[in-house]
């Protein structure tokens, strides 16, 4: 068994609602969009991309060697991509050889820090429907992992893959997982979420609270986040939402890895 993805490593989630935390990153291969200012295009695009199908077990070791390995070890597993969600069977089924391979070979240390995990998963929602209820319904990953937590990024204008009403077949049913991450190039992506989203948003959408909202700015560099923060911050005063930069672009540039 295998999953195919681009990269894995081990940094700080530099973005969201976990910004700031270590966190082990799984990036799946392939993706349902191409945005314009996708900063992992290596994950999609057929001239630039690069990726290796690792197998279940050698996953788990590199894994594993994370947790054994640091004296402090992390506490979040993310799913990144591209669009992680495309091979969400992969993913169940390695959670679960995960799961399976700790127990069976009686490794107590290693299964006190896997069951401490945040499992995460960056996605852009748009498969995000067919799958809610299936992840929500995995009470033997619910229960063994310490926490789980989805963050949606809908895409907006700028990215040329904006679709009205994006929100309506989203099931509200595990809001509680839920965060969204905006990502801003202009004013006119604020107009969309102020329109098409904040005052048109489906009682059943209540319990995305907008302070689970978080605004970024559309930068590949420290000075554009600086010069876009203004925008963002008097949004978010105005609705209640969170700003976020992005701490990696900020601390090495925008390379991968980190």
């Amino acid at each position: 068994m295998s999953i195919n993805i681009s990269e894995i490593f081990y940094s700080i989630q530099g973005e969201g609602p976990q910004i700031g935390t270590p966190a082990i990153f799984i990036r799946l291969a392939g993706c349902n969009l191409t945005c314009e200012w996708c900063d992992s295009k290596y994950t999609w695009k057929k001239d630039l991309i690069t990726s290796t199908d690792i197998s279940f077990k050698d996953l788990s070791d590199v894994i594993c060697s994370y947790l054994i390995n640091n004296p402090h070890p992390p506490r979040l597993l993310i799913f990144t991509g591209g669009e992680p969600l495309l091979q969400w069977s992969s993913i169940r089924q390695f959670l679960q050889y995960l799961m399976d391979s700790v127990g069976k070979n009686n490794l107590s240390v290693l299964d006190y820090n896997l069951k401490h995990l945040n499992i995460s998963f960056e996605t852009n929602g748009t498969i995000y429907p067919k799958l809610i209820q299936n992840i929500g319904a995995e009470k033997k990953y619910i229960s063994y992992f310490s926490d789980w937590s989805i963050i949606i990024s809908p895409k907006l204008q700028f990215s040329n893959q904006y679709k009205e009403h994006w929100w309506e077949g989203i099931s509200p049913v595990y809001n509680y997982l839920l965060y969204l991450k905006f990502v801003i190039s202009d004013k006119n992506d604020l107009k969309i979420i102020e329109k098409d989203f904040l005052h048109r948003r489906k009682n059943s959408w209540d319990g995305v609270r907008n302070e689970k909202i978080y605004l970024m700015p559309e930068a590949t560099t420290t000075e554009q986040q600086i010069e876009k923060l203004p925008m963002l911050i008097d949004f978010a005063r105005k609705y209640g939402c969170k700003v976020t930069l992005r701490l990696q672009v900020m601390a090495y540039g925008n390379i991968r890895g980190v």
